[in-house]
């Protein structure tokens, strides 16, 4: 999908690599089964669906958008199996999150954050981690909105690892 070639074009643009390291093999969402879950949905209409599953279909017009009455929110995310994660995108809305922290769990159960943001600036935030993140489920939890009128929204949370 052009959405999915464009990132990943992007990405190995601005992440140097070195020649003795591995580097990101593939999007994980786009080769494996996934399920996702969310805190809310806001109401949605015929003309724009809006679940959680949408913000992991690889199509940038699509998306996730939280309840705009809650003040937080989270995403959820299964990759069936544990994986090595070393990049996340995430591709939002106008309706970002200011404050937002990610977590990463191997049963669903026990999670333990991987990564803190305090100054989200939506459009596409890029995570690159130094140390390969091994998890099975991954959440983003949004905890300060960027404009109290609006929820949460994410067209994509884009996961790379190695097979």
């Amino acid at each position: 999908m052009f959405s999915v070639a464009l990132i990943v074009v992007v990405i190995f643009l601005f992440i140097p690599h070195e020649a003795n390291t591995k580097v990101l093999t593939s999007n994980l969402e786009r080769y494996e089964a996934k399920h996702a879950w969310a805190s809310s949905i806001n109401p949605p209409s015929a003309e724009t669906p809006n679940d959680a599953d949408l913000a992991c279909d690889n199509n940038i017009f699509t998306r996730w958008d939280s309840n705009h009455d809650e003040s937080r929110s989270l995403i959820g995310f299964d990759y069936l199996k544990v994986r090595e994660v070393n990049i996340i995108v995430i591709l939002w809305e106008a309706a970002y999150a200011k404050v937002y922290a990610i977590d990463a769990s191997n049963d669903g159960r026990y999670w333990r954050e991987i990564w803190k943001e305090h100054q989200g600036k939506g459009g596409m935030e890029l995570i690159k981690f130094v140390h390969h993140i091994r998890a099975r489920y991954l959440r983003l939890r949004c905890t300060q909105k960027v404009n109290n009128d609006w929820g949460y929204s994410v067209f994509e949370f884009q996961v790379f690892g190695e097979h």
